[in-house]
């Protein structure tokens, strides 16, 4: 008989355990209390976000700023994140731009949800931020291109990267 299963299935149930499956994942994640105070973000997000939050004192985001999709910066408490923690409801679709401490800027999808303990109340919320960047260089990239050779040959450009891959 194998004893270790009930340790292991002990150790799966922690909340330590939770973190360290966070941390693995290949994916910028960032938990908030219901205050919008980081209390957890994995090395994915500390790389996007180009630093490390001060985890129990930074609020709502872990980027050095954050600006609209339109490039306008966006107040902090205005982030997806804040509007999740204060509604109550989950964020999505709503992309940003965030920029880091060097300079450079990401194109970012963020999915905050929100967590709330057994009662219902809220407790804080997790975030999920898809790096755009890449998707986002590419779609410039094939504007321009149809801009310019579009226009020799009668084509229009495509508002979207899958509209002209179809």
């Amino acid at each position: 008989m194998h004893t270790d299963s009930i340790t292991d299935k002990t150790w799966l149930d922690t909340e330590l355990c939770q973190r360290e499956l966070l941390r693995a994942i290949p994916v910028a994640i960032y938990t908030c209390d219901k205050a919008g105070i980081i209390t957890f973000c994995n090395e994915a997000a500390a790389f996007l976000w180009g630093r490390k939050p001060v985890i129990g004192h930074d609020s709502w985001c872990g980027s050095w700023k954050i600006f609209k999709r339109d490039g306008s910066p966006m107040p902090l408490a205005d982030c997806p994140m804040a509007v999740a923690l204060r509604e109550g409801r989950p964020v999505h679709g709503e992309e940003i731009i965030v920029e880091r401490p060097d300079g450079t800027k990401r194109f970012v999808l963020p999915h905050p949800q929100p967590i709330r303990d057994r009662s219902g109340g809220l407790v804080g919320a997790v975030n999920t931020l898809m790096d755009l960047t890449e998707s986002e260089t590419g779609r410039t990239a094939l504007q321009s291109i149809y801009s310019v050779h579009g226009r020799k040959n009668g084509a229009a450009a495509p508002q979207t990267v899958e509209s002209a891959t179809r």
